[in-house]
């Protein structure tokens, strides 16, 4: 009997975010599956994974095949663009967007995943700091996609619009910024380009670097309704 695609996804994802912490070991991958109360993948699991020419196992560690890597990478994609989305623009709680994008890793279309990915303009990190694996829609949006969410950078001056997350590079950074409350959902403007970015939020004005300008990313406000 052939193991559930739900199960053998949440293999590869494991697998994933085993190897994302500099981990090969198949010991330390079932430890985090473990970890997070996820289904226990027995090795005849294992053994059909390699069937399908998903993974390879030698000595205790695992590596992926080039179809597994590839197929890793969309299901990681998948979950953390849906926690960008859940999180940060429709203001989810984080555990209930975890829940949802748990779900969502496993049902969304190619397509599907696209328009969310340009609807956020082409986030390069989750919520928690980790990146998003690429689509080929982030490859070509600069030349021939117009998301809906841009940075700072891109922002025209005076334009009203609302914070929908942000990718600080530190985080002492984030903190500084969510300190002049500079948050994900709150509104401001683009006064100034030269010699520095200036936001408006409320009644403030910050001024900022060009690489923080990059890090904030802001939906434009059409209609009040």
């Amino acid at each position: 009997m052939s193991t559930p695609i739900s199960l053998i996804e949440e293999a590869l994802e494991y697998l994933w975010l085993t190897r994302e912490q500099g981990e090969t070991s198949l010991e330390s991958f079932r430890e985090l599956m473990s970890k997070d109360d996820q289904p226990v993948i027995t090795d005849d699991v294992l053994e059909e994974m390699e069937e399908k020419a998903l993974i390879q196992r030698t000595n205790g560690k695992f590596e992926f095949t080039a179809e597994g890597d590839a197929t890793a990478a969309q299901i990681i994609r998948r979950h953390r663009l849906a926690e960008r989305l859940f999180n940060d623009v429709l203001n989810v709680s984080m555990e209930e967007t975890e829940n949802i994008a748990c779900q969502l890793e496993h049902i969304l279309s190619a397509e599907v995943t696209k328009s969310v990915c340009t609807f956020l303009g082409h986030p390069p990190q989750c919520p928690h700091g980790r990146p998003i694996p690429q689509g080929r829609c982030c490859k070509r949006y600069k030349s021939q996609l117009k998301p809906i969410i841009s940075s700072v950078r891109q922002l025209d001056l005076r334009i009203p619009a609302r914070i929908a997350f942000i990718t600080p590079e530190f985080h002492k950074r984030y903190q500084r910024l969510t300190s002049l409350g500079v948050t994900p959902g709150t509104e401001l403007v683009l006064t100034q380009r030269h010699p520095s970015f200036v936001i408006k939020v409320g009644e403030t004005e910050i001024a900022i670097d060009g690489d923080i300008a990059d890090e904030i990313y802001v939906k434009r406000i059409t209609n009040r309704d």
